[in-house]
């Protein structure tokens, strides 16, 4: 996704606000060396369904992210 270097802090927070009111969860989203990461982690509980409803919901984050949702409601990086 494309975030200006400025912006990437209130897109994180976002990210992680957006992840938990709008998907129920929570997966820590920061960037590193100019890139985006997540840490998924392996339960005994989990199977592969969760990892892939992981990976549609992430999708869908950044897509949310480049249509700068981030912005949207007025104060920058709180849409909650």
């Amino acid at each position: 996704m494309g975030v200006r270097e400025e912006h990437t802090g209130m897109a994180r927070e976002w990210m992680q606000d957006t992840l938990i009111a709008d998907y129920n969860s929570f997966l820590p989203v920061f960037q590193f060396q100019g890139k985006w990461w997540t840490r998924l982690s392996g339960q005994v509980y989990l199977d592969m369904s969760d990892f892939e409803w992981a990976g549609r919901a992430l999708k869908a984050l950044c897509e949310r992210v480049g249509r700068e949702e981030f912005w949207k409601g007025g104060k920058m990086g709180s849409k909650l």
